[in-house]
């Protein structure tokens, strides 16, 4: 099998050493119900996780779950709640849409709050370590002493200066990243060596990976817009910390979803929300169409695209609620070898259903159909 590495920007064969996959994926955010973009990613590594279980692998997915930052303090401010309230009812909220589109039964959940100690103590290593330093009353890390930072999003040194990431006085560089916050606008606040603040977005998800993989693990997941700078610092603190070239063996991006051209977002108010979705249209229906776009790809969202797929839903539950068999069953070996195939080569989904539709068509085996559907996912 062959995936995807956004690190060295070519397929590498998946040939775990241990007969486990360990998984990190980049979940939401809880200020705000989760959207389309959030489903699809969530789906697809439900779907890994499901095809490498398929396959005999013991595969463990961890969602890293952000209840950490403004944008749940700004919300809450707004709406007379506290923030951790806040986060507690997106968290509840975020929970009833993942049951809902039925991508909740592989996917572990990790809430970054858990893990401040742990931060701390990172922080504190990379500054004995004199990577990172301490500004204006924040800790930054000094990525001018990372090797090879940019090498995942293919940015020179002078590309990286030029986007002044965390703009504020007093740092050292202008693409140095904010490890540690003091701002009081932030709605946690942790009494450390370096004072009160909070753990800051990229030291919040290498805290989860330490605390759960020590740093060494095989895919780290997410959407493509988190490239840089976001697994970019990942990256780099993971090679510091564990003194290893490649802590993470495949960096896999799921493809944004666009409307009208446009990521679909929360910041952008542009976004169809999961449950909104799920009232219209049947769990089975929104993962065939998200299955027929390769997951690396930009998915330009449209509800009539997505209503084609309601004939086909229709298609594979009559043919395996019927419960029908066929004979031929050279034949559906032979589809599902195929079917396979495609998922073995980079997880070639809209190959894939294009297989399982030919079969579906010519009369494939029931019991076959059943383990296409049941690796994707499709509850008959």
């Amino acid at each position: 099998m062959k995936l995807y590495d956004a690190l060295s920007s070519k397929l590498i064969v998946l040939n775990p050493s241990s007969n486990q996959i360990r998984i990190l994926v980049c979940g939401p955010t809880l200020y705000e119900t989760c959207h389309v973009g959030h489903g699809r990613v969530l789906y697809f590594y439900d779907l890994m996780t499901r095809y490498f279980i398929h396959k005999g692998i013991d595969a463990v997915a961890v969602v890293i779950i952000t209840d950490l930052d403004p944008k749940i303090s700004s919300k809450a401010k707004s709406v007379g709640k506290s923030a951790q309230a806040l986060s507690n009812y997106y968290m509840n909220e975020f929970l009833i849409d993942i049951t809902s589109l039925e991508t909740n039964r592989f996917l572990l959940l990790a809430r970054v709050s858990n893990y401040v100690n742990v931060a701390i103590d990172i922080i504190n290593r990379l500054s004995y370590d004199q990577i990172a330093y301490f500004a204006s009353g924040n800790m930054y890390i000094d990525v001018r002493k990372i090797p090879s930072y940019g090498e995942m999003s293919g940015m020179s040194c002078d590309r990286l200066r030029e986007l002044r990431i965390d703009i504020a006085p007093n740092k050292r560089n202008p693409e140095d990243v904010l490890l540690w916050y003091s701002n009081l606008s932030c709605q946690e606040f942790y009494r450390s060596a370096f004072g009160n603040g909070t753990p800051w977005w990229h030291i919040q998800d290498v805290s989860v990976a330490m605390s759960i993989y020590e740093g060494k693990y095989d895919i780290h997941g997410g959407g493509v817009e988190l490239i840089y700078p976001h697994h970019e610092t990942i990256l780099g603190q993971l090679r510091t910390l564990t003194n290893a070239r490649r802590p993470v063996g495949w960096w896999t991006h799921v493809g944004t979803v666009t409307v009208r051209g446009n990521k679909m977002s929360n910041s952008l108010s542009n976004t169809l929300k999961i449950r909104d979705l799920v009232e219209e249209f049947l769990p089975n229906v929104i993962k065939l169409y998200f299955l027929s776009t390769h997951y690396r790809e930009e998915l330009s969202f449209s509800k009539n695209h997505l209503r084609k797929f309601v004939a086909a839903d229709n298609l594979i539950a009559n043919s395996i609620l019927s419960k029908k068999t066929t004979n031929n069953s050279k034949y559906s070996n032979k589809i599902f070898a195929e079917f396979q195939a495609r998922l073995d080569n980079d997880f070639d989904t809209p190959g894939a259903l294009s297989i399982l539709m030919e079969g579906l068509a010519n009369g494939i085996d029931r019991h076959v159909l059943e383990k296409m559907t049941n690796i994707f996912g499709l509850c008959y």
